[in-house]
Parts: C-alpha cells; sequence; structure tokens
C-alpha cells in the first residue's frame, strides 16, 4: 500500500470518528478534503476499496448533525438572506425539468444540485464559530494543494495545457484553475494576518497552487487572480482600519508576488495571456469566439424563455451557432460563461435569481463589515474582504467558463453566509441578550 493511500485511510477515519464524537462540523472537514482528493480516480486508487467516500461522509454529517439538532438552533438558515434566493433558484431549477431539452442530463444535473443544496446548508449551520470557519477555509486551502500537486506531477501536455487532473464535477483545465483560484486571496490573507506557522504553510502551499494555475494556462484564471488578489490589497491600502506598517506589508506581499509570478511563470504561459488582446477570433490561439457563443444564448432564450435545461445549450448549439465555430470535428458548443450559462439553463427568471444570490453575499458582506469596524474587530473585518476577494475572484473566473453549478462557486457564497451568521448575527444577539 502506497504511503498516501494509507494517510488517506488514516485521515477518513479519524474524520469519520471526529464527526460522531466531537462534532458534525468535522465531517464537513473532511468532505471539503474528499472532494478535492478524489480518491476513486487517483493514482493510488487500487489500494484503498472502491467506496463512495463522499457519500458515506455525507452519511455520517447528517447523523451527527440529527444528534445534536439542538446546538445548531442559533445558526437560523432563514436569517441568512442567501438561502431564499438559493431556495427559489433551486426550484426554478427543477421546474426548467418540464422543458429541459435534454432530459436524462437535466435529472442528473437537478440530483447533484439537490446534493449541493443540502451541504451548503448543513455547512451554514455547522460552521458557526470564527475558529470553525477559519478551520473549513484551511480545508479547502489544503484541499486545492493536493490537486495542485496532482497537476505538477501530471504536466502539460502537447497543447500546453493540463487535462484529466481535477475533482468528481470537473477535470476540464479552466473549471479546475477556477477552484484553485480562490486560494489566492486567502493566502494573501493569511500571509499578513496568521500566525508564524500560517505564514510558512502560506509560502509553502502558495507556490503548489499558484504554479498550478500557471500550469493549466488559463486566461480566466490569470484575470481572477489579478482581480481577488487586488481587491485585496486595494483595501490593505486604502481601508479605514490601517495599522502600523500595514501599507508596507501590502507593498512587500506585491512585490513578492511579482517575484514568484516571474519565478513560476514559463514563456509558454505568457504567449497564452498575449491571445487576451486578440480581437480575431483563432481557432488556437485566441478566446474571442467566445462572444459569439454568449450572443447566441440571446437566440436560445428567445426561443426557449424558461431555459433549455442543463446541457441544453451544448443540445441546440448547432442550431445557433454559425459552423464555422465548430472546430476540429465539434458537434457541440459550450456558452463558456457561468452567467450565459445560467441564462440558457434557467431562462431569464433564474438568471435574476442568481444574480440576487450573488448580490445578497455582498450586502450581507458590507452589514458584517460596518458592524466589525464599529467593535474595531480588524482581523475579522479583513477576513471578510478575503471572502469576498475570493468569491469575487470566482466570479471573474466563471465569466469565461460553464461554472454555473460549481461546487466551489456555492461553498464561498456560504462561507460568505457563515460570516454574516457569525459575526453579524450571532454577535448583535448575544449583545442584545448581554442588555
Amino acid at each position: 500500500m502506497s504511503k498516501i493511500a494509507l494517510l488517506f485511510l488514516m485521515t477518513y477515519a479519524g474524520g469519520l470518528g471526529a464527526c460522531l464524537f466531537i462534532g458534525a462540523v468535522w465531517g464537513f472537514y473532511l468532505y471539503q478534503l474528499v472532494y478535492f482528493l478524489y480518491p476513486q480516480e487517483r493514482w493510488w486508487a487500487g489500494d484503498i476499496p472502491g467506496i463512495r467516500y463522499s457519500f458515506i461522509v455525507s452519511l455520517f454529517i447528517l447523523m451527527a448533525y440529527a444528534a445534536r439538532y439542538k446546538s445548531y438552533q442559533e445558526n437560523r438558515i432563514f436569517e441568512a438572506p442567501q438561502t431564499k434566493w438559493l431556495i427559489m433558484l433551486l426550484i426554478v431549477f427543477a421546474l426548467t425539468s418540464f422543458v429541459a431539452v435534454n432530459q436524462a442530463y437535466h435529472q442528473q444535473a437537478l440530483f447533484e444540485v439537490f446534493k449541493l443544496f443540502i451541504m451548503v446548508m448543513l455547512g451554514y449551520k455547522l460552521i458557526d464559530t470564527p475558529l470553525n470557519l477559519d478551520r473549513a477555509l484551511w480545508a479547502y486551502i489544503i484541499g486545492a494543494t493536493y490537486l495542485s500537486v496532482e497537476v505538477r506531477n501530471a504536466g502539460r501536455d502537447e497543447f500546453g495545457r493540463v487535462e484529466g487532473v481535477g475533482t468528481v464535477t470537473t477535470d476540464d483545465a479552466n473549471g479546475v484553475a477556477a477552484m484553485l483560484v480562490p486560494a489566492i486571496s486567502l493566502l494573501i490573507f493569511y500571509a499578513w494576518r496568521g500566525g508564524i506557522k500560517a505564514k510558512v504553510a502560506v509560502v509553502v502551499l502558495g507556490v503548489f497552487i499558484f504554479n498550478a494555475i500557471v500550469l493549466f494556462n488559463s486566461r480566466g484564471a490569470f484575470l481572477a487572480v489579478i482581480a481577488g488578489g487586488g481587491y485585496f490589497i486595494f483595501h490593505m491600502l486604502f481601508s479605514r482600519f490601517q495599522q502600523a506598517n500595514q501599507k508596507l506589508t501590502a507593498i512587500l506581499i506585491i512585490m513578492a508576488g511579482l517575484s514568484g509570478a516571474l519565478y513560476l511563470t514559463d514563456d509558454v504561459f505568457w504567449e497564452r495571456m498575449e491571445t487576451l488582446k486578440e480581437v480575431k477570433s483563432d481557432e488556437g490561439k485566441s478566446g474571442s469566439h467566445r462572444v459569439h457563443m454568449w450572443m447566441s444564448t440571446f437566440d436560445v432564450v428567445a426561443d426557449y424563455p424558461f431555459g433549455v435545461g442543463a446541457a441544453g445549450f451544448q443540445k441546440v448549439s448547432p442550431q445557433y451557432v454559425p459552423e464555422e465555430f465548430f472546430f476540429r470535428g465539434q458537434k457541440a458548443k459550450a456558452v463558456h460563461s457561468a452567467w450565459f450559462q445560467c441564462l440558457a439553463e434557467v431562462g431569464w427568471v433564474g438568471l435574476a435569481l442568481f444574480l440576487m444570490l450573488l448580490l445578497s453575499c455582498f450586502r450581507l458582506t458590507a452589514r458584517t463589515k460596518r458592524i466589525l469596524v464599529k467593535n474595531n474587530d480588524s482581523h475579522n473585518y479583513f477576513l471578510v474582504i478575503a471572502l469576498e476577494a475570493a468569491l469575487l475572484s470566482f466570479m471573474v473566473a466563471g465569466t469565461f467558463i460553464d461554472e454555473f453549478r460549481s461546487e466551489i462557486y456555492y461553498w464561498f457564497i456560504m462561507f460568505t453566509a457563515c460570516a454574516g451568521n457569525i459575526f453579524l448575527f450571532k454577535a448583535t444577539r448575544n449583545l442584545q441578550a448581554k442588555t
């Protein structure tokens, strides 16, 4: 048995035990790790039992939660504004089953979306303290690091990309790169606000994660890193919270980041990034043909105002996308954008709900930041900004790929809700109870 397989089994057994005897939230951390480890498909899969690891973890979480149900009652699901939008979006996705053009795939996607909804709701219930939130973020970072190691071991193919290395939901290069991008904003936060151990971990783990993003050669991920990292650094420089050497630290982080980027990037990476400025559609180099996919979506929803369901755009694309955009014998095209994917799959109503869901995240974080400013809690103020930056970075990456139903997307939507519950809702109730 390989060492990594043995380590996985020990971690898995320990996580299940902690879930039952310490708290259900430990099961959620394990669920995050299993998502990234994807043990059934790794090179060491032959050394472990062929069982449904994520499903078993989910059952343990539900059992542990049910056993301590009363201890989580203070975490009121409907207090988070995201909840109502998530529920309505789920209902619309379910109703789209009646008009979906790819019924079999849509039904499968609906089942996956429902499972994701349950896990997000459980996560909100379980991640209810600053320590729990901190551990959940580190579980995500550690999982992203392992995936990055697998990416490094696989290396680029003849097209200068890394394909076939991913998670249970996708192994597409752009999609997996998007999963890693939010980690950059969190790593910047911990590099500044974390202790010595956290700073060392940031350096080690950050190298693997950023290197994987470079290997993927994803233009959307590149823009997302700039957007998320820039958002956080901007607040470090110009926020109302200014502590000793804060601006100097921000400048040092920028310099360290640029130095690391120059060291880890190569000519293949920069050649692909240069295609961002190309206007002419080019099969091999430019991503500008995505615009044609996006524009085709409007024609689709004109004929299907309630959406075509999951993978529906791919099925009807030959009818709406010009023939010259089908390369290398392609018979179907994806829309290449979470926004337009949402529009195509669940129509105008679904897109409106999705936009309101994301807006509710930032409105809640704005309220949360105000109370943290009032309490002079600079650490958690910047933690919330890091969560905003992480979600923003995924939104940018998702602009260029079909990530509307990405699990990581909804994890960070959930994390913003958890932060609101911990630092706003519960803190306000505790203050009222004292007075």
